[in-house]
């Protein structure tokens, strides 16, 4: 199959912190290729915008700075959906 979902992120913050970090006013959004324009003229004047991926297909790539990891897509749901439950148990 092919990429899934591709994510790339400038390195220069921890990679976890670049990925998942909850600092105020950081939000992913995703609309339909041909949409991205104007999804991106939404944000208004002072807002940083960046497209960082794609989606699509059963694979799951992130990079961030020059490291990339590549999951199968269903693996990438179970430790999705299984990571509170194992970090509980």
């Amino acid at each position: 199959g092919g990429i899934g979902a591709r994510v790339a992120v400038a390195a220069g913050r921890r990679a976890d912190e670049a990925l998942f970090g909850e600092g105020g006013g950081r939000v992913v959004a995703t609309c339909r290729p041909e949409d991205a324009a104007q999804l991106m003229a939404l944000a208004g004047a002072g807002v940083e915008v960046a497209r960082i991926g794609t989606v699509g297909g059963d694979v799951v790539e992130v990079a961030v700075g020059d490291r990339t990891v590549r999951l199968g897509l269903d693996e990438a749901r179970a430790g999705y959906e299984g990571a509170i439950t194992e970090a509980l148990a």
